[in-house]
């Protein structure tokens, strides 16, 4: 009669693999190869063959779970970066960026900047505007009545129907510039305000000036007391 052993029936599992052990059939062990732990099956009967070398199991053996070698921190950032959709930088992102950053200067003061202006030139399609409006356009400023020149005029043309303007003192710049458009058919003043000198263009003097019904004219100040006054219908 054939006898059965028993302890054969199944698989039977030898623990961590021993290079000295009679290893038979069936038999399971775990062994470490390069770093990596696996479990293999004992497909021929084996002593002194290690389950596997360099990640190829012996002819003796079989893997049952093969591990993986452990992720370094290199091989991690090298998957990552190799990920079309990973959104993160490559080192030669961070090379880029740490070169910029080396060239970079401490924040820049108001003169630095203004000097950076000054010293190029702005090309745009698009509409350039400062806080008055688009730059090559003379905003309007509509009065329908009397009215006394602001500094936020400066710059601006006074589209007024009656009533007259005032140009006062100390309120505007060296530079500065008005336009006043009688914006009716009938005469309207232009007072000279107190302490300031409102200076005729056409003979040199000073004083109240009359704009005739649909003239225009043009301040320009020297300083905050002296301005000059020129246009059409002007008196």
């Amino acid at each position: 009669m054939a006898t059965i052993d028993l302890g054969k029936i199944k698989l039977v599992w030898r623990g961590t693999y021993n290079n000295s052990t009679a290893y038979v059939v069936d038999d399971l062990v775990a062994y470490t190869d390069t770093g990596v732990l696996s479990t293999y099956i004992c497909v021929a009967n084996s002593t002194g063959n290690a389950p596997s070398s360099g990640g190829t199991a012996h002819a003796s053996w079989n893997y049952v779970s093969q591990g993986q070698a452990a992720e370094t921190n290199a091989s991690i950032r090298t998957k990552v970066e190799a990920a079309t959709d990973s959104n993160v930088f490559t080192d030669a992102d961070h090379t880029k960026l740490n070169g910029i950053e080396a060239s970079a200067t401490a924040d820049q003061t108001a003169s630095e900047i203004l000097a950076l202006i000054n010293s190029s030139t702005i090309a745009t399609s698009g509409i350039i505007t400062d806080g008055k409006g688009n730059v090559r356009s003379i905003i309007i400023n509509n009065q329908t009545g009397a009215y006394t020149l602001v500094a936020a005029d400066a710059g601006k043309a006074i589209y007024i129907t009656t009533g007259g303007v005032t140009v006062p003192n100390a309120v505007f710049s060296a530079g500065d510039a008005i336009t006043i458009v009688n914006n009716s058919g009938s005469n309207q003043t232009i007072t000279q305000g107190s302490s300031v000198s409102l200076y005729n263009t056409a003979d040199g003097t000073t004083g109240n000036r009359t704009l005739a019904g649909r003239g225009m004219c043009t301040l320009w100040w020297a300083n905050s007391s002296d301005a000059y006054i020129s246009g059409s219908g002007l008196s």
